[in-house]
């Protein structure tokens, strides 16, 4: 997760310059969203690791809502 925020500190600047226009800077733009994207799950999984118990329980109520909802449809 350091390494994508670092990432995303480092394009921010290069996003900045002019030299980061047009296709370039689309690229760019597209592979900060994936590092936001990293930075999202490696914190979830970090979350799940630490409570696994909360986790599980949380998986069990969506399961439960998805049967709830299957069956009134």
């Amino acid at each position: 997760m350091d390494a994508a925020a670092t990432y995303m500190t480092k394009c921010g600047r290069k996003l900045d310059s002019e030299d980061m226009l047009g296709s370039r800077g689309d690229v760019v733009a597209d592979t900060v969203t994936l590092a936001r994207q990293v930075i999202r799950l490696g914190a979830t999984i970090n979350w799940t690791l630490r409570n696994p118990m909360a986790h599980l329980r949380g998986k069990a109520e969506a399961q439960r809502s998805q049967m709830t909802e299957g069956a009134s449809q």
